[in-house]
């Protein structure tokens, strides 16, 4: 290391979670490395969560926001402190997970290898399933801008090859000083969900690396797991949708890869709307809409997809969509495979 040991603050975003944040911020406080600060930052909790770590954690530097400014706004608040104290790192942490004891001065290692390294991650592993990984690292599908996931039991062994396009989740994201003085904060607009795959892309165009670390683990509680019978919130189908068309507006800059990835949106839409018509579908649909109208920041209810569109998109549904985008955007491989040729 360049130091032996870098100051780092850390900073947990807390939103109605105490026990989860209390749990998170007992393994915190169990970390080997010496050398850093706790900041919490809460968007405006309701269920006693600040009386409850003022009196328990003393030490912890606790932000109120007055309102929920989301992911991305609420960790600004914090990082923007963390900067005035002149940090090494800032590391972001999830109120719903708990650090393996040196995960922090792994992670710490992993960064202070290259000066070139701007993004680290550790494994995240499944909370109630410790030897299962949840995430270790993910690469941009830019022909319909998709994540694909990488699979820490097949693909992140000694011969793991970083791809130069890799993103990483903000679940327990560690950040270096300097790339944040040069390509600045998280993206208010995008408020949850696809800000910390932005932040990836952006740390890459603005030439560092990201890194995954291997021997840095965090075990985190995924509510959102299609495997809990698609409890989400309607939020989380909102953002997700809202978000990603976003993200596409930003980063497809020539008009035709934006028209394809328009054309198969909306197809897997309708298919969605065909697999999984839930009571959730009018959050996904209002999200699609507000992101081809570049409506940005919180959850909004009203200027809702007209019901034209809706009823189009449910009649595609019925259509087998995607095989349309597939022929409109010249996929003829995968219609090939649909087919059986």
């Amino acid at each position: 290391m360049t130091k032996q040991f870098p100051k780092v603050f850390i900073i947990v975003l807390n939103w109605n979670k105490l026990q989860n944040i209390l749990e998170c911020l007992k393994s915190v406080f169990l970390q080997d490395y010496p050398n850093y600060e706790v900041v919490v930052v809460d968007n405006a909790s309701t269920d006693g969560s600040c009386d409850v770590i003022e009196r328990e954690y003393p030490t912890v530097c606790l932000i109120k926001n007055s309102t929920n400014l989301g992911y991305a706004g609420g960790n600004n608040v914090g990082i923007r402190y963390a900067m005035s104290k002149n940090p090494d790192y800032i590391w972001l942490l999830n109120n719903d997970l708990t650090v393996e004891r040196k995960c922090l001065r792994e992670i710490i290692g992993a960064a202070e290898k290259s000066d070139s390294i701007g993004l680290v991650s550790p494994i995240v592993y499944h909370y109630d399933r410790p030897n299962q990984s949840q995430f270790a690292g993910s690469y941009m599908n830019w022909e319909d801008l998709s994540l694909v996931y990488l699979d820490w039991d097949s693909e992140v062994g000694e011969k793991y090859e970083i791809p130069s396009d890799l993103c990483l989740w903000g679940t327990a994201l560690l950040i270096k000083r300097k790339l944040i003085e040069k390509i600045g904060y998280l993206k208010d607009e995008y408020f949850a969900y696809w800000e910390d795959i932005e932040y990836s892309l952006r740390s890459i165009k603005a030439g560092f690396e990201n890194v995954v670390c291997k021997s840095g683990k965090v075990f985190h509680r995924n509510e959102f797991e299609e495997g809990n019978g698609f409890k989400k919130e309607k939020y989380f189908y909102y953002f997700m949708q809202r978000n990603r068309i976003i993200l596409a507006n930003e980063y497809f800059e020539k008009v035709i890869p934006r028209l394809k990835f328009k054309i198969r949106y909306f197809a897997e839409l309708s298919d969605y709307v065909r697999r999984y018509g839930n009571g959730n579908i009018d959050a996904v649909m209002d999200g699609a809409w507000h992101g081809i109208k570049g409506i940005t920041g919180p959850m909004r209810s009203e200027d809702k997809m007209p019901s034209y569109i809706k009823k189009l998109l449910v009649l595609m549904s019925r259509l087998h969509p995607v095989f349309f985008a597939d022929l409109i955007t010249f996929r003829f491989e995968k219609i090939s495979r649909k087919i059986g040729v």
